[in-house]
């Protein structure tokens, strides 16, 4: 027996074969990508259970056609399928359930319904056949619609994904610097030489042998005995701008004084040592390789706080350093080194929570642009509890705050250290996707009782 006859010849001498090979692909093509789907949305489990949920329509459309018909059991369990997701969302909002609980229920007792509509007016062989099928008993009609299902379902799924993928992209700059501890402001330019400089990687601060050398004037100490004043450091990027992207420098600390140079561009000046700050380079950058500059000086400043204390102002670069790159039309990244989302809790009962959304817009493009504003809040399982969507114009340059509202349905309360239970919010504006935590949470400040947190001291 020659491989043909074992892997070919059933293919080429039976048509019953072919169309259920046929089916196989279909269902394959289908099917997968449907479930990566469900996976990444974090359905995987409701999808399972709405495969059970359709079988009490499955097996009325199974009786009612007194056949295997396609049609007849696919729209008796689409009805059962949106019957069971609707029964079990009303009772997921009138009662105590959650969601996942109250579907459970239904999907459960959908499975035994339809075994039972099927054991009361057919056989053993009528319920094998309605709960698991037979590929092999795949005719023309059934096969034609088999693949009509897939290749809807394939053209939806990819106009599905050919919207633009998210932009944002986070990098770190953390490696590759070179140090010098003197001022030396021709270190901007590109023909400088630089060996003398010492390798260093973020974080990384220039008094690091100063601990302890501080002093408080107030109480009579010698102030300023450690080393105080400018460091530089250097570092090549290699990158190619793309039109329609920004590229932005996030520092996520530098003390105290800060100034940024791009290929002897000046990008940047910051004042203020202990909070993170931005820079956009976008204008400065060059296809292949690119130098970075930054000059961070900790020498006192009269407007620049810490003026004094018992403790050393630590300069240089002592957090860490990244690139950004996000579309013209994005949250607002130069919101003071801010998210440029914010949430605010409204009102709270036992019942549900009322929150607020703050979402700075920012259009960097030279057109106008309109995009949608989809805000998601999620709980800490990953499970969506709260949705919003707003529609925004924006015109070249504009920058626009949009407000958006939400309702957390029976809100888990954030409770400092006790429970500190955080929500996640995910907004996707236009290309662009920025996510912040949100604690539930009231404060007050009583005459009698001090600080109260959500109602309690």
């Amino acid at each position: 027996m020659t491989a043909y006859d074992i892997f070919l010849a059933p293919f080429a001498d039976y048509g019953f074969m072919r169309r259920a090979l046929v089916a196989c692909l279909c269902l394959g093509l289908g099917s997968g990508p449907i479930g990566v789907f469900l996976m990444l949305r974090r359905m995987s489990l409701m999808g399972d259970a709405m495969s059970h949920a359709v079988l009490p329509g499955a097996a009325i459309g199974y009786l009612v056609a007194g056949s295997l018909s396609l049609t007849a059991m696919g729209i008796g369990g689409l009805v059962a399928g949106l019957s069971v997701a609707l029964l079990s969302g009303v009772v997921s909002r009138m009662t105590v359930l959650q969601e996942d609980a109250s579907f459970a229920s239904f999907y459960l007792a959908s499975l035994a319904l339809g075994v039972l509509i099927v054991s009361l007016r057919g056989s053993n062989i009528d319920l094998l056949h309605v709960l698991f099928g037979t590929i092999l008993a795949i005719d023309t009609p059934a096969l034609l619609q088999i693949g009509t299902i897939t290749s809807l379902t394939l053209l939806a799924l990819a106009v599905i994904f050919a919207t633009p993928a998210l932009a944002r992209e986070q990098i770190s700059l953390n490696d590759n610097w070179l140090f010098i501890r003197a001022d030396v402001p021709e270190a901007k330019n590109a023909d400088y030489r630089t060996e003398s400089w010492q390798a260093i990687t973020l974080p990384h601060t220039f008094n690091a042998g100063d601990a302890n050398q501080g002093g408080d004037t107030s109480r009579g100490e010698k102030e300023g005995v450690y080393s105080r004043g400018p460091g530089w450091y250097r570092r090549q990027l290699e990158i190619t701008p793309v039109a329609g992207q920004r590229y932005v420098l996030q520092f996520d600390g530098a003390a105290l004084v800060t100034d940024a140079w791009v290929n002897g561009k000046s990008v940047g000046h910051h004042e203020g040592g202990y909070a993170a700050f931005r820079f956009d380079i976008t204008d400065a950058l060059r296809a292949g390789d690119n130098l970075i500059t930054v000059r961070v000086d900790n020498t006192r400043v009269p407007q620049v706080a810490p003026l004094t204390g018992d403790f050393n102002v630590f300069g240089g670069l002592y957090r860490t350093v990244s690139l950004i790159t996000t579309g013209d039309v994005h949250v607002d990244l130069m919101d003071h080194g801010g998210p440029g989302v914010y949430m605010t809790t409204k009102a709270i009962s036992a019942q549900k929570a009322d929150v607020g959304a703050r979402i700075l817009l920012k259009n960097d493009g030279a057109q106008a642009a309109k995009i949608a504003v989809k805000t998601r809040i999620l709980d800490a399982d990953g499970k969506v509890v709260a949705t919003a969507k707003t529609a925004v114009s924006l015109a070249a340059g504009q920058a626009l705050p949009v407000e958006q509202a939400f309702t957390v349905r029976r809100p888990h309360l954030w409770a400092g250290r006790k429970d500190a239970y955080l929500y996640k919010v995910v907004v996707e504006a236009g290309s662009d996707s920025v996510t912040v935590p949100l604690g539930i949470r009231t404060v007050a400040i009583d005459p009698d009782k001090g600080f109260l947190l959500n109602g309690l001291p």
